[in-house]
């Protein structure tokens, strides 16, 4: 699991001055299910910022409340029964309690990153889905966070929920 923490760190350098811990039991029971360890040591790793001006990775406890974790994933799950409500197809289960779903990033234009919940009991191995902000499409791929991450800003993966300028040739990261 570390060869793709590695070859994100090399893509982009994280911030050196950067040595964030969080009280990671605490989070999961606030949020109510545990989180992938790739997750944890990016957000360690990079900490609140964005990469490439665009793709802003959820925070615990942060200050932002736009890329606060916890509110961020009681928000998104909520507007998701919302739009279901509506009609709009969501191809997951979204009961509270049993959803099958768990934001952990964000875009400039909305669009969101979850994790599949449903993928796997083992939280290193649930798969990503992005949800596009403009209408009710979703791509799910079978890569980790540090994979997807890894294979969306090396250019090695490109989704057309995303802008074409994203990512830049020279992907970098801005912290916030």
């Amino acid at each position: 699991m570390t060869f793709f923490l590695d070859r994100l760190a090399t893509l982009i350098r994280p911030p050196s001055d950067l040595a964030s811990k969080f009280d990671w039991i605490a989070i999961e029971n606030q949020l109510g299910h545990k989180l992938p360890w790739d997750y944890k040591q990016i957000v360690e790793m990079y900490g609140p910022g964005v990469f490439d001006d665009f793709l802003w990775i959820l925070q615990p406890s942060n200050v932002n409340p736009n890329i606060d974790l916890c509110r961020q994933s009681s928000e998104q799950l909520n507007a998701l029964r919302t739009l279901r409500e509506g009609g709009e197809e969501v191809p997951f289960e979204l009961n509270i309690g049993d959803e099958q779903l768990a934001p952990w990033a964000v875009t400039d234009n909305g669009d969101i990153c979850y994790w599949v919940r449903s993928s796997s009991h083992d939280p290193d191995q649930w798969i990503v889905t992005v949800n596009d902000s403009r209408e009710p499409l979703w791509m799910t791929l079978p890569f980790t966070t540090a994979e997807f991450l890894y294979k969306i800003l090396s250019r090695n993966l490109r989704l057309d929920i995303f802008p074409e300028d994203f990512p830049s040739h020279s992907p970098r990261f801005t912290e916030n």
